[in-house]
């Protein structure tokens, strides 16, 4: 039976992988041979792996969780740092964490989290010791050096004292059942749109225990500043099943604060004795390590997830605008660029020279007769569209910065939740400051923009 069950499950990965391969149209001309070879795999693999496979997720799965100090390399030049938590929340796990966090003096890193979940007043415990200890949070994988494919995290890799040496990746890591409400302690907690976060029922023997976890639940989401539309989630879940929380969903109720762009990773990246440059690990900012996308005090809520988009956007490392004017015909005239790479940004209007400023924080509130008043207000879900041949979904509101006002067009891809376009178009008088009446923002997170050269004449 074990081998049936190994066999049937090949021939159906392989049907999947045929379908993706058939997906790639002409690129790939052997597709029938790799759809044999396969096949022929699946029947000479021994049949003893699939109880090995099965048996070691088992083992990963119901392994009590546990805490490493993890970095990227030796951290002589630059690496990347974080604490790697895996496993099964038990209720031992909260004093472990207690007994780690005393051995990092005081130090902040990232929690990474991976787990099925586990005990809720677990969970519970470590959340508020990580709001307490000022950490962020993220969901994602580590693979420490020299472990086999099938435990990626072998305990025999780890540390106790020290640093172990590994990899974090973001895509395809999971947080489930009771691990969302650990990784809730982070005033900043992390995902990517490849991260799986899932929530399920929580049933207790009588009613009135399941009452009283639901009040506990209750004040711990308003403590971190989550939603109680978690609760809506968990209700989704069948009883034996797991609500697995879409992005927008996540952003929206506060389960998660921040996107990792496409090719970040968690952690926070730590400058060593031997880097080259004093002067540049002085002025090296981790785009990772910006701030999260914040529910600021006088927030319009129907722009709750514009202004989530909007933070994670502005609040990026690198990421360049470039600025147009709308003519009577429709058409779009290029008049600006601007670049901004960590601590400055640089803007060109058409000819003249490039001009470096410091980069100011961007809110999602103004300060207006002593109290905070939304920038965007009045948001309305205007639909899908698709910008650059991008998904995206596209708002309408009402814009006002300073003594600038204007009606604004916003459309935020639904991949990653960051902004893509936006048109302002302003009042007759009160003209943006280039000039135009009808100003087209143009959005490009390209992690690899540089600085201009100051000198640089077009």
């Amino acid at each position: 039976m074990r081998s049936l069950a190994h066999n049937a499950g090949c021939i159906v990965y392989a049907i999947q992988f045929t379908v993706l391969v058939f997906s790639w149209g002409p690129v790939m001309k052997s597709r029938n041979r790799i759809l044999n070879f396969l096949f022929i795999a699946c029947l000479i693999l021994p049949r003893n792996n699939s109880a090995q496979a099965e048996t070691s997720g088992y083992q990963l799965a119901t392994r009590p969780m546990d805490f490493a100090l993890v970095q990227s390399g030796s951290c002589q030049e630059t690496c990347t740092q974080w604490i790697s938590a895996e496993g099964k929340i038990t209720a031992g796990t909260p004093e472990l964490f207690r007994t780690f966090l005393k051995k990092l003096g005081g130090r902040k890193l990232p929690v990474v989290f991976q787990s099925y979940g586990g005990n809720v007043d677990a969970a519970l415990s470590i959340g508020r010791m990580i709001r307490t200890a000022g950490l962020e949070t993220a969901v994602g994988r580590t693979q420490l050096k020299d472990c086999p494919m099938l435990d990626p995290r072998c305990q025999e890799q780890i540390i106790k004292d020290g640093w172990s040496t590994g990899e974090v990746r973001a895509g395809g890591a999971y947080c489930f059942s009771a691990c969302p409400f650990a990784l809730a302690g982070g005033k900043v907690r992390s995902a990517t749109v490849g991260a799986a976060v899932g929530v399920h029922q929580i049933t207790s023997v009588s009613a009135k225990t399941t009452v009283a976890m639901g009040k506990k639940l209750s004040k711990y989401f308003n403590e971190m500043g989550v939603s109680r539309e978690v609760f809506a989630m968990m209700a989704l879940a069948t009883p034996k099943g797991m609500y697995h929380i879409r992005m927008p969903e996540a952003l929206r109720s506060g389960v998660i604060t921040k996107v990792l762009p496409y090719g970040d990773e968690p952690g926070y990246v730590s400058c060593g004795p031997n880097t080259k440059s004093v002067s540049l690990c002085d002025e090296f900012e981790d785009p990772r390590s910006h701030e999260s996308e914040p529910r600021d005090v006088g927030e319009d809520p129907s722009c709750a997830l514009v202004n989530r988009a909007y933070m994670r956007t502005v609040n990026s490392g690198r990421y360049q605008v470039n600025f147009f004017h709308l003519e009577a015909d429709g058409n779009d005239v290029f008049d600006m660029e601007t670049r901004f790479v960590d601590r400055s940004y640089f803007t060109r209007r058409n000819n003249e020279p490039w001009v470096r400023r410091s980069r100011p924080m961007l809110l999602t509130v103004r300060w207006e007769a002593g109290r905070k008043r939304p920038v965007i207000q009045g948001c309305v879900h205007m639909g899908n569209e698709t910008v650059d041949g991008i998904a995206a979904m596209r708002f309408k509101g009402e814009w006002q910065r300073s003594a600038f006002s204007a009606s604004t067009e916003i459309w935020i891809s639904k991949e990653n939740l960051t902004y893509l376009k936006a048109i302002r178009r302003f009042p007759e008088n009160s003209l943006y400051p280039l000039g135009n009446q009808v100003v087209v923002e143009k959005y490009d997170l390209d992690r690899n923009v540089l600085a201009p050269d100051l000198s640089e004449h077009p």
